[in-house]
């Protein structure tokens, strides 16, 4: 009772994780009986704690007899913990203590040990197999390779083989102790000669797991000796007559394993080549892909083929042959399959996508001998499936090619250099109009699409040298092999889409899709380039950038891709003189640019993007379509549909101030064109107007937003009078009357209508004298408009008053040309700068206007009327004016002596009927109001540099008189221009003044 206790106790403890201290031990004493029993080698290599008590002396002989009771008396505690310490082993915690830890493992191992060589002592007297000890013993191989025990596993697997191997065939010779290694070359017998052992399945599950033991040992445990690697090689292959005993399900359960274990060593050996014989590393990889196949686990074949490609380093000189090898073996066994044909060709044609791309890049031989392997394969592959086949040869054509390329360097020639080998031209014509008529799945859709993907890549490099060719304006030499691959690229295109079309599509692909974008992209363009080179094709090519601009998948910034390339396309085609076909790519650039912003917009209100980023989309838009249509017009195609749109659709959401100078530019081809258009011809009534091209547009643009393009138009006509004088005033009335009469009609426009009043009498003004009433007639409207604003408290502001100030002028320079008299002249005058004086700055432009900077509009009609007040002798009101002109170019930081250069030069400084060049009260009232330091010498001198002859009449007139200039200063000066100046000098001068 008292030892049945004891083993209680024994196996509760074992029962009872996770502290094992000590247990060993207490095992060791409980199973003392046995210790002279034990066998006295252990197989642990370091070696580990022995497994019984200390002793030295060989172990007598065991005799039955005394071995019966200790086994009645111990074989139910050795079997009941025998079950279990394998599930106890397996879950012990072992911070990666790995064979040297002294942790609860190392104590549990210790322990199974312990159990096995006291199982193995009183086996003689055991009933039952003569192996079955082994079996017990295979189950504790397989505990310490899982747990980490590399090297301890790997001991006790070759010393159980050796004993598997006496059990099966009694050597006639002694065989090497336990601790050293098996002869490999006769491990496992053939079963027909192991007797009733030979068709014992549990003796062909014991040689498998030890020999997957073995493989992950090695594997795992990155052995890098040969002999280990040899051992497994040789055991596969002693084990194959065995695998046939077990029956078809336990077999493809073992085959399983020896493929995960032979995969570990070939991507080990691979990854470490350089340490090992190549015949090593292309057996393993040869069995490797062999057991695959016979445990029906061919669509592991690919996987493991990635996994081997990703892992070689192509430099080493055996990787060609394995690759070769490799790939060969992998095609034939899936050409073979019976079974699930569909998954296992899918998923080698992923593996042949992934072969293809990694040795692309290798040497020509490796890339032609993969050409033939699968150009042979996809021979075989006829019978069972068409597509395969096609996608097969696809990889061959494109591998082929890649090897043309660097061979010829790609000359300008796409049939003559690259496909210049029948087999292959006709094997990709066969396996695009195969699959042209292929019904896909999903799934197989986009492995077709990564064969096309790969071949459409080699081709884009040729495509692109082609296209630099002919941009470059040599001559293009091609025949009708050109079509195969535009074909190719149209079909990489057409496939692309159809599979963005699909509404069932796993993630995976879809990632695949996306992945393969960047490809599609320059397909599109490279295709439209062939189809301009070749002149086939072209309107495909074009509906296929349709189709892709028109799709919710592209991106901005794929969009902007686009537009680039394409753009980049029309002009080269203008550049190289195809006046014809350039209108096509530029147009469809404009479609494009379009399709950008409208996405722009539609994204601002879905993901809040900053109004800047809007207003700079716009303005790059506007940029490039300038240029879009400055080449159409070159190209002598019209362009009034292309700048109605884009008007219409840039300028939707926005303010024109923020486009001012964009839409002018496009609006100034717009008139050039019309200009152009009807050039010698002065009937301007039948040319077309911004306004109603804009009102016919399916989204017209508001009413107020319209009449500032319009006034833009307006604009371009005045500032192009000197192209057309007659045509252009013609066609100012006509988009004035349109401005009046359509748009600016109702009151809430009262300060545009006066501006286009103002720019209608400077029109009829231009006309002549017979209009001077008429012009009189407008400006009356228009100040009688603006004085009611002015009055207005609540309207009244800055840019009314600036217009206001410019009407005044205005009437008051018609009043003189219509003989009204001086006084009237004189009122509006002082009106004017009444006004002018009032308002704090006089940048009277706002987002709801059209006009310039005030120094390019109002400056120059001030200094109209400064000569008309200097005329009729109001210097005060001259020097007024002049004084408004100083502000106005100070207010936008314009250099001053610019201005005032100008002013001196054309007499605006004096009263006309003075012989001053200068008067001194100009100078005393911009020195103390405007802070013009005008008095000093100096500063004049400023005003004309660069200027000399300007500056030789100011000096030449001013230093005779005493108006401000000290002596001190007229002796510095004069030397320069006294009377002893050379005659080279005054010939230098004169020169210049001929030549101004």
């Amino acid at each position: 009772m008292a030892m049945e206790a004891a083993a209680g106790d024994l196996l509760a403890a074992l029962s009872s994780p996770p502290s094992y201290a000590g247990l060993h031990s207490r095992f060791a004493a409980y199973l003392q009986p046995l210790n002279p029993y034990l066998p006295s080698s252990n197989p642990n290599p370091k070696p580990p704690p022995k497994r019984a008590t200390k002793q030295s002396k060989q172990a007598p002989p065991p005799d039955a007899a005394t071995l019966r009771p200790l086994a009645k008396r111990f074989l139910p505690f050795i079997g009941r913990a025998l079950q279990l310490l394998p599930p106890l082993v397996r879950a012990s915690p072992d911070p990666a203590s790995g064979d040297n830890g002294c942790g609860p493992l190392d104590e549990l191992i210790k322990i199974y040990g312990l159990l096995l060589d006291c199982l193995e002592a009183i086996s003689p007297c055991l009933a039952g197999k003569p192996y079955s000890v082994l079996l017990q013993r295979g189950r504790f191989v397989c505990c310490l390779e899982s747990r980490g025990h590399f090297a301890h596993a790997n001991v006790e697997a070759t010393a159980t083989l050796d004993a598997l191997r006496s059990a099966l065939s009694p050597p006639t010779t002694s065989t090497k102790s336990r601790r050293g290694a098996a002869n490999v070359a006769s491990v496992l017998p053939d079963p027909a000669t192991a007797g009733e052992a030979g068709t014992d399945p549990e003796v062909t599950t014991l040689a498998v797991e030890l020999t997957v033991c073995l493989a992950n040992c090695s594997s795992k445990g990155k052995v890098k000796e040969a002999a280990p690697y040899e051992r497994v090689l040789c055991l596969y292959q002693q084990l194959e007559p065995w695998l046939r005993i077990l029956a078809d399900d336990v077999r493809r359960k073992y085959l399983k394993l020896l493929v995960n274990a032979l995969s570990r060593c070939t991507l080990f050996l691979v990854a470490e080549a350089s340490l090992f014989d190549a015949e090593l590393v292309h057996g393993f990889c040869f069995s490797t892909i062999q057991v695959c196949a016979k445990a029906q686990t061919v669509e592991l074949l690919p996987s493991v083929g990635r996994k081997i490609c990703s892992s070689l380093d192509l430099s080493w000189e055996g990787s060609s042959k394995l690759l070769l090898i490799m790939l060969e073996n992998i095609t034939d066994s899936v050409a073979r399959v019976k079974v699930d044909l569909p998954k296992a060709v899918n998923e080698l044609l992923v593996f042949v996508a992934y072969f293809s791309r990694c040795i692309l890049s290798a040497n020509k031989d490796l890339c032609v001998g993969a050409s033939e392997i699968l150009y042979k394969q996809g021979g075989y592959f006829s019978e069972v499936s068409s597509p395969t086949t096609s996608v097969l040869l696809i990889y061959a054509t494109g591998l082929y090619l890649s090897t043309q390329q660097v061979e010829s360097e790609i000359h300008s020639c796409l049939s003559v250099d690259i496909l210049n080998k029948k087999k292959y031209l006709h094997a990709l014509d066969k396996a695009l109009g195969t699959m042209a008529l292929w019904s896909r799945d999903n799934t197989s859709l986009v492995t077709y699409l990564d064969s096309l993907e790969f071949i459409c890549k080699v081709l884009l490099q040729q495509a692109n040298v082609v296209w630099k060719n002919f941009s470059e304006g040599e001559s293009i030499h091609y025949s009708e092999e050109t079509d195969y691959v535009l074909t190719a690229l149209h079909q990489f295109i057409d496939s692309s889409f159809l599979a963005y079309s699909c509404t069932k599509i796993s993630q995976e692909d879809n990632e695949t899709l996306h992945e393969q974008r960047g490809t599609l992209l320059r397909v599109l363009v490279s295709a439209i380039k062939i189809s301009f080179v070749t002149n086939k094709d072209v309107q495909k090519s074009v509906t296929s950038i349709h189709r892709a601009i028109s799709s919710k998948w592209l991106t901005i910034e794929e969009l902007k891709f686009l537009i680039s390339s394409i753009g980049n396309i029309g002009v080269v085609l203008h550049n190289t003189g195809h006046f014809k076909e350039a209108p096509e790519a530029l147009e469809l650039c404009c479609q494009t640019i379009w399709k950008y912003v409208s996405r722009t917009k539609g994204n601002r209100i879905i993901e809040d993007l900053p109004n800047d980023t809007l207003k700079d989309t716009i303005l790059d838009a506007f940029t490039r379509i300038t240029k879009m249509v400055d080449t159409l017009h070159r190209c002598g195609k019209t362009t009034h549909g292309i700048v109605v749109k884009s008007l219409s659709e840039f300028l939707s959401d926005g303010n024109i101030s923020e486009y001012f100078n964009c839409s002018l530019t496009l609006i100034k081809l717009w008139v050039k064109a019309i200009l152009k258009s009807f050039e010698g011809n002065q009937e301007a009534d039948s040319a077309p107007l911004l306004y109603h091209s804009l009102l016919g547009y399916r989204s017209p643009l508001p009413k107020k937003l319209m009449g500032l393009v319009v006034e833009q138009e307006l604009l371009v006509y005045g500032s192009m009078e000197a192209r057309g004088p007659k045509f252009c005033a013609k066609m100012q009335t006509r988009i004035i009357d349109v401005l009046l009469a359509e748009i600016y009609c109702s009151k809430e426009h009262c300060l545009e209508r006066s501006r286009v009043l103002v720019r209608k009498a400077g029109v009829l003004r231009a006309s002549g004298v017979g209009n001077l009433k008429n012009c009189l007639e407008s400006l009356s409207e228009a100040i009688f408009l603006m004085e009611k604003l002015s009055q207005d408290s609540a309207r009244a502001n800055t840019t009314v008053n600036n217009q206001l100030a410019i009407a005044y002028c205005l009437y008051a320079h018609c009043a003189q040309e219509y003989h009204l008299g001086g006084e009237v002249i004189f009122e509006y005058a002082e009106k004017a700068l009444s006004l002018w004086f009032k308002v704090e700055t006089f940048d009277y432009s706002s987002p709801d206007m059209v006009l310039q900077q005030p120094s390019k509009t109002i400056v120059p009609l001030v200094c109209s009327l400064v000569d008309l007040l200097s005329m009729k002798g109001r210097f005060d009101l001259q020097i007024e004016l002049c004084k408004v002109m100083i502000m106005i170019w100070k207010q936008e930081n314009l250099p001053l002596e610019k201005l005032l250069s100008l002013l001196f030069t054309n007499r605006r400084l004096s009263h006309a009927c003075c012989h001053l060049p200068l008067d001194e009260q100009f100078i005393s009232v911009a020195t103390e109001h405007v802070g013009v330091h005008c008095h000093h010498i100096k500063f004049w001198i400023n005003c004309f540099e660069g200027d000399h002859p300007s500056l030789c009449m100011f000096l030449q007139r001013m230093l005779p008189s005493d108006l401000f200039i000290p002596q001190s200063c007229k002796h510095s000066c004069g030397w320069q221009f006294s009377f002893d100046v050379s005659v080279d000098a005054v010939n230098k001068v004169a020169s210049a003044l001929v030549s101004d």
